[in-house]
């Protein structure tokens, strides 16, 4: 008897400590990300949601902070309960505005699966265009930009949801590619306004992305949005600077040039 009050008074001193241990590992980084959502973002902000043409779920949120591309922020809805208190990873797929004077908004493009996507998908579905209340902790993570920008040329290969992932990638290179446009108008005086110079005209003069996706829509949608971006620059429209290849594979890729897919991408891109 003696023996199995010892074996179990160490087998529950084991439990306890071994709970203790994550506690004091899990408790301060759970309260830290909440003072931080709270004091430095301002507590809940609004968050648009919107299922898009191929399902992905589109969300928009106001922002004011910086961020460059590749970088993620964790999300936490309101309205579904005790999820709140379950944070979500998603990664950033726009920039900031470029004057400090314009808005900005953090925008997240989801593939729903199980789970807490497919509940945001099925409640964005029934509700076109609503807004949910939603706290924000980020941006972390992140890639090199400055390799991305000193580079010649550029090669981004994105897949499926990454589709998102990959549109800053696309609105930075346009945006240097009209900054380095201004810049050689200056140099050779055909603009003779004073202009703050913010490139040497070098680095980065080329991009090619290539988006594979198993889903017809999901081409149909991606080219649309990359058209629609680009008319916001429109020395890039045309620009043989920016190449885009999409590849369908799978059962889709013998779809790809069915008269039904051709004309969803015919009136897509206008």
């Amino acid at each position: 008897m003696g023996y199995e009050v010892f074996k179990f008074s160490h087998f529950f001193s084991i439990v306890v400590n071994y709970f203790v241990a994550i506690a004091a590992v899990y408790v301060p980084c759970f309260v830290y990300s909440w003072l931080r959502t709270l004091f430095e973002y301002g507590g809940w902000q609004e968050a648009q949601v919107i299922v898009e043409d191929n399902d992905f779920i589109r969300v928009d949120i106001p922002a004011n902070f910086h961020w460059v591309p590749g970088q993620h922020c964790f999300l936490r809805f309101g309205r579904f309960g005790l999820r709140v208190l379950s944070s979500h990873p998603f990664t950033i797929c726009s920039l900031p505005a470029q004057s400090s004077e314009d808005p900005s908004k953090i925008t997240f493009y989801l593939r729903y699966r199980g789970g807490f996507t497919n509940r945001l998908y099925s409640f964005a579905k029934a509700r076109p265009g609503v807004t949910l209340p939603v706290l924000v902790n980020g941006p972390y993570g992140g890639i090199d930009i400055q390799k991305f920008l000193h580079s010649d040329r550029s090669i981004v290969v994105a897949g499926g949801s990454g589709a998102g992932w990959a549109l800053p990638l696309i609105e930075l290179f346009a945006r240097k590619h009209v900054a380095d446009a201004d810049f050689h108008r200056i140099g050779d005086g055909v603009d003779e306004k004073p202009a703050e110079r913010t490139t040497d005209a070098g680095g980065l003069q080329s991009l090619r992305l290539i988006l594979v996706t198993r889903d017809t829509a999901t081409r149909v949608w991606f080219r649309k949005t990359v058209d629609e971006l680009l008319r916001q620059y429109p020395s890039m429209h045309e620009s043989p600077a920016f190449h885009l290849e999409v590849y369908l594979t799978g059962e889709a890729e013998q779809l790809k040039d069915s008269p039904e897919v051709l004309k969803d991408l015919e009136q897509a891109l206008g």
